[in-house]
Protein backbone atom coordinates (compact mmCIF):
# COMPACT_ATOMS: atom_id res chain seq x y z
CA UNK A 1 0.00 0.00 0.00
CA UNK A 2 1.49 3.41 -0.83
CA UNK A 3 1.83 5.63 2.31
CA UNK A 4 3.23 8.63 0.32
CA UNK A 5 4.70 10.08 -3.11
CA UNK A 6 8.01 8.08 -1.81
CA UNK A 7 6.90 4.85 0.54
CA UNK A 8 5.51 1.86 0.57
CA UNK A 9 4.14 0.13 3.61
CA UNK A 10 6.38 -3.30 1.85
CA UNK A 11 9.32 -0.91 2.57
CA UNK A 12 8.76 -1.18 6.21
CA UNK A 13 7.66 -4.56 6.92
CA UNK A 14 9.48 -7.07 9.58
CA UNK A 15 12.42 -8.19 8.15
CA UNK A 16 12.57 -11.47 9.61
CA UNK A 17 8.91 -12.47 8.84
CA UNK A 18 7.37 -10.03 6.43
CA UNK A 19 5.04 -8.88 8.86
CA UNK A 20 3.88 -5.02 9.20
CA UNK A 21 1.67 -2.48 11.08
CA UNK A 22 0.81 0.77 10.34
CA UNK A 23 3.58 3.64 10.20
CA UNK A 24 3.34 6.41 11.75
CA UNK A 25 2.18 9.35 9.49
CA UNK A 26 4.39 11.78 11.39
CA UNK A 27 7.06 9.44 10.68
CA UNK A 28 6.64 9.66 6.71
CA UNK A 29 5.65 13.17 6.99
CA UNK A 30 9.47 13.63 7.97
CA UNK A 31 10.95 11.17 5.63
CA UNK A 32 9.07 13.12 2.86
CA UNK A 33 10.75 16.13 4.16
CA UNK A 34 13.75 14.71 4.22
CA UNK A 35 13.64 13.15 0.72
CA UNK A 36 12.66 16.81 -0.38
CA UNK A 37 15.45 18.68 2.01
CA UNK A 38 18.59 16.07 0.37
CA UNK A 39 16.91 16.24 -2.75
CA UNK A 40 17.43 12.87 -2.31
CA UNK A 41 17.02 9.79 -5.24
CA UNK A 42 15.87 7.66 -2.99
CA UNK A 43 15.42 7.19 0.75
CA UNK A 44 16.16 3.27 1.94
CA UNK A 45 14.56 1.64 4.85
CA UNK A 46 16.73 -0.67 6.14
CA UNK A 47 14.67 -1.53 8.55
CA UNK A 48 10.95 -0.68 9.76
CA UNK A 49 8.60 -2.38 11.91
CA UNK A 50 10.01 -4.99 14.02
CA UNK A 51 8.13 -7.88 14.94
CA UNK A 52 8.55 -9.69 18.92
CA UNK A 53 11.01 -12.46 16.98
CA UNK A 54 12.62 -9.81 15.48
CA UNK A 55 16.61 -10.51 16.76
CA UNK A 56 16.92 -7.18 16.52
CA UNK A 57 13.96 -5.92 18.51
CA UNK A 58 13.44 -4.98 22.34
CA UNK A 59 10.28 -4.73 23.75
CA UNK A 60 10.12 -0.93 23.95
CA UNK A 61 11.87 -0.70 20.91
CA UNK A 62 10.11 2.46 18.86
CA UNK A 63 10.19 0.18 15.46
CA UNK A 64 7.96 -2.38 17.22
CA UNK A 65 5.37 1.17 17.50
CA UNK A 66 5.95 2.31 13.91
CA UNK A 67 7.80 5.48 15.38
CA UNK A 68 10.86 4.42 14.07
CA UNK A 69 13.29 3.05 10.69
CA UNK A 70 16.74 2.82 10.07
CA UNK A 71 17.55 4.68 6.55
CA UNK A 72 20.33 5.06 3.97
CA UNK A 73 19.66 8.07 1.67
CA UNK A 74 20.79 8.26 -1.83
CA UNK A 75 22.05 11.01 -3.89
CA UNK A 76 20.98 12.20 -7.32
CA UNK A 77 24.50 10.60 -8.77
CA UNK A 78 24.20 7.15 -6.89
CA UNK A 79 25.94 7.86 -3.76
CA UNK A 80 25.02 7.81 -0.32
CA UNK A 81 25.24 10.58 2.02
CA UNK A 82 26.90 9.99 5.23
CA UNK A 83 25.29 8.88 8.71
CA UNK A 84 26.31 12.74 9.94
CA UNK A 85 24.76 14.12 7.00
CA UNK A 86 21.17 12.08 7.59
CA UNK A 87 21.59 12.72 11.25
CA UNK A 88 22.15 16.64 10.40
CA UNK A 89 19.32 16.82 8.27
CA UNK A 90 17.21 14.84 10.75
CA UNK A 91 17.59 16.97 13.76
CA UNK A 92 16.54 20.06 11.62
CA UNK A 93 13.60 18.07 10.08
CA UNK A 94 12.78 17.34 14.14
CA UNK A 95 13.19 13.74 14.75
CA UNK A 96 13.86 13.44 18.28
CA UNK A 97 15.57 9.62 18.04
CA UNK A 98 18.53 10.03 16.07
CA UNK A 99 21.26 7.51 15.86
CA UNK A 100 24.34 7.38 13.93
CA UNK A 101 25.27 3.85 12.03
CA UNK A 102 28.28 4.54 10.60
CA UNK A 103 29.47 5.21 7.55
CA UNK A 104 26.26 5.78 5.76
CA UNK A 105 22.94 4.54 7.60
CA UNK A 106 21.19 6.49 10.33
CA UNK A 107 18.18 5.47 12.70
CA UNK A 108 15.62 7.93 13.47
CA UNK A 109 12.20 8.25 15.30
CA UNK A 110 9.38 10.31 16.62
CA UNK A 111 9.90 9.56 19.87
CA UNK A 112 9.47 13.63 20.26
CA UNK A 113 6.09 13.97 19.04
CA UNK A 114 4.54 10.42 19.59
CA UNK A 115 3.44 8.00 22.81
CA UNK A 116 7.17 6.37 23.69
CA UNK A 117 8.00 5.31 27.27
CA UNK A 118 11.77 4.30 26.25
CA UNK A 119 14.01 7.81 26.18
CA UNK A 120 17.20 6.10 27.06
CA UNK A 121 18.29 7.38 23.92
CA UNK A 122 18.55 10.64 22.10
CA UNK A 123 21.29 11.24 19.77
CA UNK A 124 24.19 8.91 18.74
CA UNK A 125 24.65 5.63 21.10
CA UNK A 126 27.81 6.62 22.01
CA UNK A 127 28.58 7.66 25.80
CA UNK A 128 30.99 9.89 27.44
CA UNK A 129 32.92 12.57 25.89
CA UNK A 130 31.54 11.39 21.96
CA UNK A 131 28.17 11.73 23.11
CA UNK A 132 26.78 13.83 20.15
CA UNK A 133 24.55 16.74 21.63
CA UNK A 134 23.69 18.52 18.11
CA UNK A 135 24.66 16.88 14.60
CA UNK A 136 24.06 20.52 12.86
CA UNK A 137 27.39 21.52 11.28
CA UNK A 138 25.59 24.08 8.55
CA UNK A 139 26.14 22.15 5.70
CA UNK A 140 24.39 23.15 2.87
CA UNK A 141 21.96 20.60 1.10
CA UNK A 142 20.48 20.59 -2.40
CA UNK A 143 17.18 20.42 -1.66
CA UNK A 144 17.16 23.10 1.41
CA UNK A 145 15.74 26.10 0.47
CA UNK A 146 18.05 29.26 2.18
CA UNK A 147 16.81 31.85 3.43
CA UNK A 148 18.85 35.40 3.71
CA UNK A 149 19.03 37.13 6.73
CA UNK A 150 18.98 40.83 7.07
CA UNK A 151 21.16 42.58 9.26
CA UNK A 152 18.46 43.51 11.83
CA UNK A 153 17.45 40.39 11.95
CA UNK A 154 20.97 38.96 13.05
CA UNK A 155 21.16 41.53 15.44
CA UNK A 156 17.87 40.77 16.88
CA UNK A 157 18.63 37.02 16.97
CA UNK A 158 22.30 38.03 18.48
CA UNK A 159 21.20 40.58 21.17
CA UNK A 160 18.04 37.62 22.35
CA UNK A 161 21.43 35.64 23.11
CA UNK A 162 22.38 37.70 25.43
CA UNK A 163 25.43 39.85 23.22
CA UNK A 164 25.00 43.95 22.69
CA UNK A 165 24.85 44.00 19.14
CA UNK A 166 22.97 47.02 19.09
CA UNK A 167 19.63 48.08 17.58
CA UNK A 168 18.56 46.31 15.44
CA UNK A 169 18.38 49.28 13.20
CA UNK A 170 20.10 47.01 10.10
CA UNK A 171 23.26 49.20 9.72
CA UNK A 172 26.10 47.35 10.14
CA UNK A 173 28.28 49.85 11.71
CA UNK A 174 32.11 49.24 12.63
CA UNK A 175 31.27 48.62 15.92
CA UNK A 176 28.00 46.55 15.22
CA UNK A 177 30.19 44.47 13.22
CA UNK A 178 33.08 44.14 14.84
CA UNK A 179 30.42 43.09 18.01
CA UNK A 180 28.73 40.56 15.74
CA UNK A 181 31.55 38.19 14.71
CA UNK A 182 32.65 38.28 18.63
CA UNK A 183 29.11 37.02 18.92
CA UNK A 184 29.35 34.87 16.12
CA UNK A 185 32.67 33.11 17.18
CA UNK A 186 31.29 32.65 20.75
CA UNK A 187 28.52 30.85 19.23
CA UNK A 188 30.36 29.24 16.45
CA UNK A 189 33.08 27.34 19.09
CA UNK A 190 29.99 26.63 22.15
Amino acid sequence: MKLSDHFDSSEFACKCCGNSIVMSKLLIERLEKMHSYMNAKAIYINSGYRCSNNPYGTKTDAHRLGLAADIRVQKQDGTYYTSQDIAEVAERIGFGGIGLMLPDSCHIDTRDSEQYSNNHWFGNESTGENFIKTFQRGTKFPGEKSKEVSISELQQALNAHGYNCGAADGIAGPMTTAAMIKALSELWLR
